[in-house]
């Protein structure tokens, strides 16, 4: 009896603990500026959104840009690539865009773009 007390206690406390804070978050804008490098710096290409990242998320992001991680540090090159030529594409022609951004991971400082969505107008 004193087993099964202890058992429902300690699920009882497991189901009232506190969720953990997400390190992830998304937000709607406009990319303002793109970047493209031929070095590993920032991940070799970042997008530059309209609002600032911490204040559209909470995220711990210092500013507006976030990296696609295109050297293929944190993201397959492939798929990053894929990311910033969507980027550009909705930058031209004056589309919002949903960034999905992980602020456990940067490049350079900068906080990684995970998923990139184009919305149409």
């Amino acid at each position: 009896m004193m087993n099964k007390l202890k058992v429902a206690t300690i699920v009882l406390l497991m189901m009232c603990a506190l969720p953990a804070h997400s390190e992830t978050a998304s937000m709607v804008g406009k990319i303002v500026r793109t970047l493209n490098s031929n070095s590993d710096k920032w991940g070799g290409c970042m997008i530059r959104l309209d609002n600032a990242v911490r204040d559209e998320t909470g995220l711990d992001c210092s500013s507006s840009w976030v990296s696609f991680s295109c050297s293929g540090v944190k993201s397959p090159k492939d798929q990053a690539y894929k990311m910033f030529d969507a980027a550009q594409m909705a930058m031209a022609l004056n589309y919002r865009v949903q960034v999905f951004i992980d602020d456990q991971q940067k490049e350079s400082g900068y906080c990684l773009a995970t998923r990139l969505d184009v919305i149409a107008k």
